[in-house]
């Protein structure tokens, strides 16, 4: 698994330093050969301004939404986690039920009963329930209503290019909000192609001390049965 995510990770640079050539080339064969050509500059002189040119667009484009994303994260304040007796079911308000490892062991451990969500295959059983059977197998029954107090959902933002994604943990009869938390992501404005893996950040960032939240379960750190470190 490590050598695969080495692997991704050397094609994501390789591929983001091969994507800023063809655009090199046509600034020296467009722009700056034919000028210098006029004038009656050296190759090697157009070559450098091409580079150049291309370095002062990339910058112009970038700054803004790393400006606004240095503010979200100035701004970011700590996560609110309400806390509640442990529950042995939620509801996910997605297209799809993803279940994480932690989630998967409480639910063959039979610590969680389920996970309900969405049925996409039927409008008179509009909700499933998650559940693994003792060969590990997931299993998916097809319900007409739900049986969970309380649902996880997702909201997402966008501005100046800097995506915001915010988990609410809420009480699904009235809407309250126990739980959420925040996380933002620039991934390098307009031109965020020809900057990979350089130009993206991400708010928290590793470290932090509330970074490891952004890959953990909301619901079960509310019903107490995950930390958030």
């Amino acid at each position: 698994m490590d050598s695969l995510i080495l692997s991704f990770g050397f094609f994501v640079v390789l591929a983001g330093f091969l994507l800023n050539i063809p655009v090199i080339v046509v600034l020296y064969f467009f722009v700056t050969k034919p000028l210098f050509k006029t004038y009656r500059g050296s190759t090697k002189g157009a070559l450098f301004v091409s580079l150049l040119i291309l370095v002062v667009i990339l910058v112009v484009s970038y700054l803004p939404g790393l400006r606004k994303f240095g503010e979200l994260c100035r701004t970011h304040g700590e996560p609110l986690i309400g806390k509640l007796a442990a529950a042995d079911k939620y509801y996910v308000d997605a297209y799809y039920v993803w279940i994480h490892k932690k989630t998967e062991e409480l639910l063959k451990s039979g610590r969680l009963a389920f996970v309900e969500g969405k049925n996409n295959r039927s409008k008179d059983l509009p909700y499933i329930r998650v559940n693994f059977d003792g060969n590990g197998t997931r299993v998916e029954q097809q319900v007409a209503s739900l049986e969970s107090e309380y649902g996880l959902r997702m909201r997402y933002g966008e501005e100046f290019g800097v995506n915001s994604t915010t988990r609410e943990f809420y009480r699904i009869d009235n809407e309250e909000v126990i739980s959420s938390y925040t996380s933002y992501d620039y991934m390098g404005g307009p031109l965020a192609w020809l900057l990979q893996p350089w130009g993206r950040r991400h708010c928290p960032e590793y470290g932090d001390e509330w970074y490891n939240l952004t890959y953990k379960e909301l619901p079960l750190i509310t019903f107490g049965l995950e930390t958030v470190d």
